[in-house]
């Protein structure tokens, strides 16, 4: 051990990184940090805790552990790779994380928690290398594992790695043809995959297009985009996403498509001092079928009553399953005046 607290020891290491997560992210960001914690919990620490290896840290996007034995680094990644592919067809939902792997044994420093040095950089370059749902490893991490585990390498010679000096030979693990996720496969789920149901919420429009009230039709898509983001039951497209569309002439099947949703909420706000007028459709992007509207007129007062209704009609339209009482502990707001709520939408659009 050195002065400063520091370890130098040889030690197996797995980096995984989410495939396309920064797009993901631009797209659904909630639902997609969902996933990546649900995945987390529920895949990488069993598997990883089950063959002796600990988890150093998450990255956000990925995550970095460590193991005694490389073997069962090897193992576990196999069985992380596996099992996700698994629960991919056993899910109802068609949205999924898929993860490359980089797998690497060498001489890492330890200090704390953390580890770091060549033997971490390099796995992490690994898994730029491997297909998504798919292993890359070093060559001397392979020297250890062949002859002892059930599958085939496929060798890519040597390679040269970003920030490593030397070339670097590199293996990766072949699996079978209903694993295996090719890089086709994936930009092609992503396209089409989509936790039913996926919603986008368009900026709703200024009736009689004054634009001094924009805010205050902003501060309403935003309120109605929050609200149904809080149901772990839909994906919803982020709020930055869909204000980036505001004045992009695309049809409702050309957003479908370009954004993979289902559906899309439109609207339109005309305010005065004493009433709030709200417009609102749910239309489904692949048929263009109007499956609800309704015009509402209230008191001003009411605002925040309206917002709840609006979320709620779209979410039970949707989701005929959802608790009718959960709905309300989740959307219950407590009560507020108009002049304050719109002071704090002026704010928020400066």
């Amino acid at each position: 051990m050195s002065d400063n607290g520091q370890v130098r020891r040889l030690a197996a290491v797995l980096v995984a990184d989410a495939v396309g997560y920064s797009g993901l992210m631009r797209v659904a960001e909630d639902a997609t940090h969902r996933l990546y914690k649900t995945d987390v919990t529920m895949l990488f620490v069993p598997a990883i805790t089950r063959f002796r290896g600990r988890i150093v840290k998450t990255t956000g996007d990925g995550l970095l552990a460590e193991f005694s034995s490389i073997v069962d680094c090897v193992r576990c990644a196999v069985d992380l790779q596996k099992l996700a592919f698994e629960r991919r067809g056993k899910s109802s939902q068609t949205r999924h994380l898929t993860y490359r792997i980089g797998i690497n044994v060498g001489d890492i420093i330890a200090e704390g928690d953390d580890i770091y040095g060549d033997g971490v950089n390099i796995a992490a370059r690994l898994q730029t290398l491997a297909k998504p749902g798919g292993i890359a490893l070093s060559a001397e991490a392979y020297k250890h594992v062949s002859g002892k585990l059930d599958a085939s390498f496929e060798d890519l010679g040597d390679q040269e790695i970003k920030s490593i000096k030397d070339p670097l030979r590199v293996f990766r693990i072949n699996f079978d043809d209903r694993t295996a996720v090719t890089q086709k496969n994936a930009a092609h789920s992503r396209a089409k995959s989509v936790v039913v149901p996926s919603i986008l919420v368009l900026p709703f429009e200024v009736a009689g297009r004054s634009t001094k009230t924009d805010y205050f039709s902003d501060g309403i898509t935003h309120d109605i985009i929050t609200g149904l983001s809080k149901f772990s039951e839909l994906l919803v497209i982020a709020s930055h996403t869909a204000f980036s569309l505001r004045r992009k002439p695309l049809s409702v099947p050309e957003l479908g498509q370009q954004l993979g949703v289902r559906y899309i909420v439109e609207g339109s706000v005309q305010r005065t001092k004493e009433k709030i007028r709200i417009s609102a459709q749910l239309v489904e992007t692949a048929s263009c079928r109007q499956l609800w509207a309704e015009r509402y007129e209230r008191p001003a007062r009411e605002i925040f009553q309206l917002q709840d209704e609006i979320v709620e009609t779209i979410v039970g339209t949707l989701i005929a399953r959802l608790d009718r009482s959960e709905n309300r502990r989740i959307l219950h707001k407590e009560p507020n005046d108009l002049e304050t709520y719109d002071l704090y939408l002026r704010g928020r659009a400066a």
